[in-house]
């Protein structure tokens, strides 16, 4: 068959045309770095390197989420560290007024000292970083912990005292970064477990636990939980004040979900801790119901974190100490309990805290990898551009000398 000149011409302008095409895209590669450039050089380079980038800004993210949360547990180990200081010193200094030497005014001048401790420790309990209450739960509106109007108990002003702050630190991982006020200071009675979903309306069931009052005074105090309706309890309370069994007015209702166990109302709200303060008796407790469910059976358990309130024991203390009077041994016993306390709530924050350092040195090696990845599906080996660029300007430059032979003569040519 016969090649036509026009046929020769035509082959030969679209194999100039590709060859300079490549050796723009040589250059373009060689003078940038990068393989690809724009989103037609490798469209399923660029999805690659469009999820490689999502992930890198991911890890970006979760690094910084992580930065901020170890500057606030860092300091909320600092300030439950100062705390447990002076809880220390504390002991130390009421165990060496139990010296029979030591006279009633020094009895009576120590009060004046407690009550500055005292004034730090709530400094140390309303630590602030950046406007955020490191010990409010999730409420910064207000200090979690102030004196109330007589000066002679906490009150406790935050409302979200016991939420938990949580970060996201890996696709679809979640890690609290706080100590609430709730678990670090306050006397929680803990319930959890389930009760028999399947038990009669008027079926009731106890629980009896060991509570003190600011004052050293232990009580025998009871939960009694009857079933009302389907899926729904009241509770009621007692305690035993050592002249008998005295119940108390207060109840609450609890509601749970009957398609999944969980609880979902206590009084008809959103569920939350339920608070026993009997001022006559010096008792200021919460009970925490949130880990209740029903199920095919009845198992519940209690855990008292600490016997009482620790601000509220210490106030007792220096009022008696004003007096003369030196703190009991139960007061001891309390204050020793929580000095044991906190210790274990620093070393559950070092946990933490630990936590997101490894997780931190994950982040990094996955970092790595990916910028790997990404630098092998994007970037260009520089070695062999430059090769094939000059094998790209070779062909060109032998393609301008064929030229000559296959493209139409002129009158030039024939002068």
């Amino acid at each position: 068959m016969r090649v036509s000149d026009r046929q020769l011409q035509i082959d030969y302008l679209r194999s100039m045309n590709l060859t300079k095409n490549r050796l723009s895209k040589l250059q373009e590669q060689v003078t940038t770095g990068k393989e690809i450039n724009r989103p037609s050089d490798s469209p399923l380079g660029t999805s690659r390197l469009f999820k490689l980038s999502n992930q890198l800004g991911n890890i970006t993210t979760f690094r910084n989420n992580i930065e901020r949360a170890q500057t606030s547990l860092d300091m909320s180990i600092s300030s439950m560290q100062g705390f447990q200081s002076e809880i220390q010193n504390v002991i130390s200094d009421l165990t060496g007024l139990q010296n029979p030497t030591v006279g009633e005014n020094n009895v009576r001048a120590y009060s004046d000292k407690l009550d500055l401790i005292i004034s730090q420790l709530f400094d140390f309990a309303n630590t602030d970083v950046d406007g955020q209450y490191l010990f409010g739960g999730t409420d910064d509106s207000v200090k979690p912990f102030a004196l109330n109007s007589a000066g002679t108990a906490v009150q406790v002003n935050s409302q979200g005292i016991g939420g938990e702050r949580k970060i996201r630190i890996a696709k679809n991982i979640d890690q609290k970064i706080n100590m609430t006020g709730k678990e670090v200071f306050e006397s929680v009675w803990k319930q959890s477990g389930t009760i028999d979903s399947s038990a009669a309306v008027g079926t009731s069931f106890s629980k009896t636990g060991k509570i003190d009052g600011a004052d050293g005074t232990e009580y025998d105090f009871t939960i009694t939980y009857t079933k009302t309706a389907d899926n729904a309890y009241e509770l009621s309370y007692s305690y035993d004040d050592g002249s008998g069994t005295v119940a108390l007015t207060q109840t609450n209702d609890l509601t749970f979900n009957a398609a999944t166990g969980e609880l979902e109302t206590v009084d008809g709200g959103n569920p939350s801790d339920i608070r026993i303060n009997i001022p006559g008796n010096k008792i200021d407790f919460k009970i925490d119901v949130a880990d209740l469910a029903e199920s095919d059976s009845t198992s519940v358990k209690t855990r008292l974190n600490v016997k009482a309130n620790i601000f509220n024991t210490l106030l007792d203390i220096k009022e008696n100490l004003s007096n003369g009077q030196l703190p009991n041994q139960e007061q001891l016993a309390i204050i020793n309990g929580f000095n044991t306390h906190i210790l274990d709530k620093i070393s559950s924050a070092g946990d933490i805290g630990r936590r997101l350092e490894n997780t931190t040195q994950l982040l990094d090696g996955q970092e790595l990898e990916l910028k790997d990845l990404q630098s092998k599906e994007r970037d260009v080996d520089i070695m062999k551009a430059m090769v094939e660029l000059e094998s790209q300007q070779f062909n060109l430059n032998l393609g301008y000398k064929i030229s000559s032979m296959i493209l139409p003569k002129s009158l030039m040519d024939f002068l």
